[in-house]
């Protein structure tokens, strides 16, 4: 017997088909960016497709996406850069 809101060790997700089209146009550009890019850069690209897309949801959306992409910062100070990574094909 399962938990409700688990399967597989997994926590449930239920993305509406916005979301999984957001996941997926956001996974196709940071596999072609295997050194990840910022969210800005992720934006202006979902933008281009969909001029609805704000910074603050899609990012949002990615964290809820653990599994699928991480937040990664490099450099410290003054050159402190965060990048999201596509993380998908890991174990």
């Amino acid at each position: 017997m399962t938990d409700v809101g688990i399967q597989c060790g997994v926590p449930r997700i239920d993305p509406t088909e916005n979301e999984t089209r957001l996941v997926s146009l956001i996974a196709t550009f940071l596999h072609v960016h295997p050194f990840g890019a910022s969210i800005d850069y992720i934006c202006s690209y979902l933008n281009k497709i969909d001029s609805t897309v704000n910074t603050r949801d899609v990012e949002s959306l990615m964290h809820r996406f653990n599994s699928i992409f991480k937040e990664v910062s490099t450099g410290i100070g003054a050159t402190l850069e965060k990048k999201w990574i596509y993380v998908g094909f890991n174990s």
